[in-house]
């Protein structure tokens, strides 16, 4: 009986060993490189310089950190908020209607859901494209004014 009792960690050991390697080495790793001064020489020649805690003082220090973690908590918040608001209400739509659009909708939000990013940055980048981009195209179509050529990337 007292051999099961460590069956269990002897079975869980090398999924822990492997999470720990693939999350735990590229923490360490970021963390030594944050105490590195890197240039664009060193980046190079895969040689920083030991600055200690110095970036993260740096960075403390600068003015605009706190204007950068305000707008990234302030964004934070929104897409919670909004997320969790257009999730809620979708769910409680789908609860009234018929179970037909209910596997249609729910069918649509896998699929967006699945959607990997880089084929969906493709996507928009073509639909936005200034020369061949199908939004110039549509707006132009419809008489929204003339979007031949408009470049929707450009400042």
């Amino acid at each position: 009986m007292v051999a099961r009792k460590g069956l269990p960690y002897a079975l869980i050991a090398p999924a822990t060993v492997v999470i720990l390697g693939v999350l735990g080495w590229p923490l360490l790793d970021l963390l030594y490189l944050s105490t590195q001064h890197y240039g664009l020489r060193e980046l190079f020649q895969h040689q920083g310089q030991f600055v200690g805690l110095q970036n993260f003082a740096n960075i403390l220090a600068d003015p605009q950190f706190k204007y950068v973690v305000e707008v990234t908590l302030i964004f934070t918040a929104a897409n919670i908020v909004l997320s969790m608001t257009l999730a809620t209400i979708i769910a409680l739509l789908m609860e009234r209607v018929s179970s037909f659009v209910r596997v249609l909708l729910g069918a649509g939000l896998v699929f967006v859901w699945a959607t990997p990013v880089i084929p969906a940055i493709d996507l928009w980048q073509w639909m936005f494209d200034y020369e061949f981009g199908v939004i110039n195209w549509l707006l132009t179509r419809i008489g929204a004014g003339n979007y031949i050529h408009h470049n929707w990337f450009e400042n």
